[in-house]
């Protein structure tokens, strides 16, 4: 394949970033968010795995299968685990509705790519003009996080902004060492880990993991 090609494909696994994090602002259904988290991360496979083969840098497809590993197959099902049991599987209560979460993202994904422009004019590089959907990406992962009530469902806004965070550092670094994305997916699944501990010593005290009334007990 041609390297113009590549960049194709590596466009619209860019591109798939933005799209299933849009998704993650849609959908309520917490396994259905869990299930979209593993198809984005799915789309970071790809990105890693097409640049290793436009570049010809060998160390890409060890992230690539990093990511494989961790971001499609573990961590989802950590997710899924914790989910298992649980009285609501929905988030009911999110700061915003459906309309105008959609909107919200609209807008940040809007601001990334205006805020992307001057950098992508300034590169020589062909991946910097991809560099706006990991940015809108990441804007769209802190909206998940503060829009939504249910711990579970504001630790997937947590992910995909880390997925936004890899994917930025493919497309602007042209590749990133293996032994830095090892820590960086290493410690992510730690994170999780450690926060499926704690909820679910919440669960074993509440039956629902919803913040807001968490604070109410607090007070």
């Amino acid at each position: 394949m041609s390297d113009s090609s590549y960049l194709k494909l590596i466009d619209l696994s860019s591109a798939g970033l933005l799209l299933f994090a849009i998704f993650l602002v849609w959908f309520r259904d917490l396994m259905a968010m869990i299930k979209t988290l593993s198809i984005q991360g799915l789309m970071l496979v790809a990105i890693a795995l097409f640049e290793g083969l436009r570049s010809g840098e060998k160390s890409l497809y060890l992230v690539a299968f990093l990511f494989l590993a961790t971001r499609v197959v573990a961590i989802p099902l950590v997710l899924r685990q914790l989910l298992l049991g649980s009285v609501n599987e929905r988030e009911t209560s999110p700061l915003l509705n459906t309309s105008g979460s959609l909107v919200a993202a609209a807008l940040l994904s809007l601001l990334a790519f205006l805020i992307a422009q001057p950098l992508v004019g300034f590169s020589h590089f062909g991946e910097t003009i991809l560099l706006p959907f990991p940015l809108a990406t990441f804007l769209v992962g802190v909206l998940v996080m503060i829009t939504r009530s249910k711990a579970l469902s504001q630790l997937i806004g947590f992910l995909c902004l880390d997925n936004a965070l890899s994917g930025l550092a493919l497309i602007a670094t042209l590749g990133v060492p293996l032994v830095v994305e090892l820590g960086i997916s290493l410690d992510v699944l730690f994170l999780v880990l450690v926060l499926v501990l704690v909820i679910g010593k919440m669960k074993e005290k509440i039956l629902h993991t919803e913040l807001s009334e968490l604070r109410e007990l607090h007070e």
